[in-house]
């Protein structure tokens, strides 16, 4: 029993995170962004491929596209089909983030601890929720991330094969997989001149590279020049372009201001655990690799996308919101390391801890119908909205809708209307 505690501990949690996510999951409407992704579902199924009747494809998110796709022609057009891909992804990710945090720390418990607050997360729970992309490629982002970090440890043909095409999968599910490239590159060009790291280990790191760039050259030579110009231009188009149309004037200034801005008022706990957790790593531990990987993974992100969008979405960094859950669960790990040197003292730590996460808006315990998302995010109840129009007498061969949300028009009467 004692050797089994784990996984039913990792069961139960990830037993309890599938049920929060999928309660109820068509009760909610649909919201205008799910209208995107659906009317580009429709297209797919109908055409094979997301265009528009604009003529514009809407590949932005094509994995998820595809894979809603697929679930809707099993299940059916409706929001539990449309959002079931999520669910999944989003239950998935809680095991994933276990065997990662597992291989960065090499403490079970504290990939416990890190996969239980992932559970019940309510940005995590709510976005598991949505026929969005975004829950995809945090998925398949972190799941990059392992498989880099399993490669630093030891190369192999089948690593190197699965972080292909979990970074691809990623760029597939959004362009902010492009900014793997750019933690990986960052990472690497460290290993190569870590002043930390002892002499002896960087020159046999770099001779062992050197061999390996020897036996593989034309490959590799062949494939940065497909790479290369590929990435490049999709980087300017994605991140540079935005960037020289704000310039660094009162517009990029105020949006990166209201990032800033929001992660504090939406992530206040997340964000102080994380600070303590961070310090408190430093202080006690040896080597810091494992947790400077992680914290670049957050760094370079959060940078690049808050200086190059002119757009205030929190929603754009949930992809990476689980590196701060992970930095608190090492901060809780900790304080109950200390309070188990007396049952009584760990007794009421854990009691206070269970007050606390239940007592605050970043996490959910019970599963509710609905979940407000960050400001900005329209969510009116657009199905009772068009119920109530078809109860009016709808007929689409005589009447005419004008609305400012055309998408939602077709998922609802199957007829777009005019644009507002």
């Amino acid at each position: 029993m004692k050797k089994n505690w784990v996984i039913i501990a990792l069961v139960l949690i990830i037993i309890w995170g599938f049920g929060l996510r999928i309660y109820q999951l068509d009760e909610q409407s649909y919201w205008i962004d799910e209208g995107f992704t659906l009317n580009a579902v429709l297209e797919t199924l109908e055409k094979g491929y997301p265009v528009l009747d604009s003529g514009v494809s809407y590949s932005r998110e094509l994995l998820n596209t595809y894979l809603i796709s697929g679930s809707v022609a099993l299940f059916g057009f409706n929001p539990w089909a449309a959002r079931i891909i999520s669910v999944l992804f989003g239950t998935g990710f809680i095991l994933l983030m276990y065997f990662f945090v597992k291989e960065l720390f090499k403490s079970q418990k504290l990939a416990l601890i890190t996969s239980f607050l992932i559970s019940i997360s309510y940005w995590e729970v709510a976005w598991s929720r949505q026929a969005r992309m975004y829950i995809l490629l945090q998925f398949f982002f972190f799941a990059s991330l392992y498989l880099f970090w399993l490669l630093l440890d030891k190369y192999s043909h089948k690593r190197l094969a699965l972080l292909f095409l979990s970074t691809i999968a990623a760029c597939l599910c959004h362009k902010f997989g492009l900014l793997l490239l750019i933690i990986y590159l960052f990472i690497g060009l460290l290993r190569f001149v870590n002043p930390l790291e002892k002499k002896k280990i960087l020159e046999a790191r770099r001779s062992m590279t050197m061999k390996f760039i020897q036996k593989y050259k034309w490959l590799i030579f062949i494939g940065l020049i497909f790479v290369i110009p590929i990435v490049g231009i999709e980087f300017y188009k994605v991140f540079l372009t935005s960037y020289f149309e704000n310039g660094s004037g009162i517009s990029d200034n105020f949006t990166t201001f209201l990032y800033l801005r929001g992660l504090v008022q939406f992530c206040f706990i997340p964000i102080g655990f994380t600070l303590l957790g961070l310090f408190w790593y430093i202080y006690k531990e040896k080597g810091i690799f494992s947790v400077f990987f992680l914290f670049s993974s957050y760094v370079i992100p959060f940078i690049i996308i808050i200086r190059t969008t002119n757009l205030f979405h929190l929603r754009y960094l949930v992809f990476i919101y689980p590196i701060l859950l992970v930095f608190s669960s090492y901060f809780v790990y900790q304080i109950l390391k200390v309070a188990s040197r007396k049952k009584y003292l760990f007794v009421i730590i854990i009691i206070l801890l269970l007050i606390g996460v239940g007592s605050i808006s970043d996490f959910v315990y019970m599963p509710q119908i609905t979940y407000a998302l960050e400001y900005r995010t329209p969510q009116p109840n657009f199905s009772e909205a068009y119920r109530a129009i078809y109860d009016s007498g709808w007929n689409s061969k005589t009447d005419l809708i004008v609305s400012g949300f055309t998408p939602i028009n077709r998922i609802y009467l199957d007829d777009a209307g005019i644009w507002l």
